[in-house]
């Protein structure tokens, strides 16, 4: 299986077999010329039931209004990896260039050579800046209709793919948002800003228990955090070390381990059944924020329990 096929509108830190954080936004002015990448993460090795990449076919489909499609890496096409394996004859089948109508075919294939593996480029075209507005650069499959790209093996073999990520050029005045996590997903759509989740697989618990915004994913909003006292945008402590660091990171984390289980249920002991003004009462086990460590807090550590957490 093929995790991810992303587009990567920063092509500055990517090599033919080398990918760097995929940059899904780019803010341009009308005029302006730049390549982009199609990445894979990544083509799996042998044995694995595969047999490294020999052909792949796909659209990319944009707004013609805004950009067109001008050049490719690759000579005569555009090639895998960026180039053919030794001992092969590459033959391309992409759309003749320029391409203003919306949907640029990538098609082609490697006959022999040594089979390549691995997470790489799987193709670099330019783009042009035609007119002013936002475009998506998204996939398509032109023959099945189903949008997912086909990339095949050495023996004929459709890879399946896990994760798709579209591009999007910005050419109306807007900055592209950020990606605070580092994770490749842009904050606008990721669904945990704060935590670096490239596939976006949640973490075995809700990340909407405490009914306000959990940018974390750690299963508690910020509001909540703040209350309690722990780091309500840093998902998990940085060390399985207990109690290394100032502040906490995942409030049932009493000991600050990475791990919820019965030593943080004991922490609680001194301030159970203790209110707010009362001798003894930490906020820091009042996970509820309601003034009081009772069964209800206890209760809240539940879905959480014998699990960890990941920075």
């Amino acid at each position: 299986m093929v995790d991810i096929i992303a587009v990567d509108t920063d092509i500055a830190c990517n090599a033919p077999q080398v990918v760097s954080t995929v940059n899904s936004c780019r803010a341009a002015t009308v005029g302006s010329s730049f390549q982009i990448d199609v990445i894979v993460k990544e083509i799996p090795p042998a044995g694995a039931g595969f047999n490294g990449i020999s052909g792949a076919e796909f659209g990319l489909l944009y707004d013609a209004s805004v950009l067109s499609v001008t050049g490719r890496a690759g000579g005569t096409d555009v090639m895998f990896f960026q180039g053919a394996p030794v001992g092969s004859y590459f033959a391309g089948f992409s759309d003749p260039l320029p391409d203003s109508d919306g949907m640029y075919l990538v098609s082609g294939t490697e006959l022999g050579g040594t089979p390549e593996y691995g997470p790489g480029v799987l193709a670099r075209v330019t783009i042009e800046v035609v007119g002013v507005g936002t475009s998506e650069i998204s996939f398509a499959d032109p023959y099945e209709g189903d949008g997912v790209p086909n990339i095949l093996d050495f023996i004929g073999t459709n890879y399946p793919i896990n994760h798709q990520y579209v591009g999007e050029i910005r050419a109306d005045g807007t900055p592209c948002p950020g990606d605070s996590d580092g994770d490749g997903v842009l904050d606008d759509v990721d669904n945990c800003s704060d935590w670096p989740n490239p596939s976006q697989t949640l973490p075995p618990w809700s990340t909407q228990m405490s009914g306000d915004i959990d940018t974390d994913c750690d299963g508690f909003g910020e509001a909540r955090e703040t209350a309690i006292g722990t780091a309500g945008r840093v998902h998990c402590s940085l060390t399985t070390t207990p109690n290394d660091e100032a502040i906490d990171a995942w409030p049932p984390d009493f000991n600050d381990s990475q791990s919820v289980n019965l030593s943080d249920v004991i922490l609680m002991g001194p301030s159970y059944n203790r209110s707010q003004g009362q001798a003894g009462y930490n906020p820091r086990f009042d996970l509820n924020a309601n003034g009081s460590v009772n069964l209800s807090d206890v209760i809240l550590m539940g879905p959480f329990y014998n699990k960890s957490c990941t920075p």
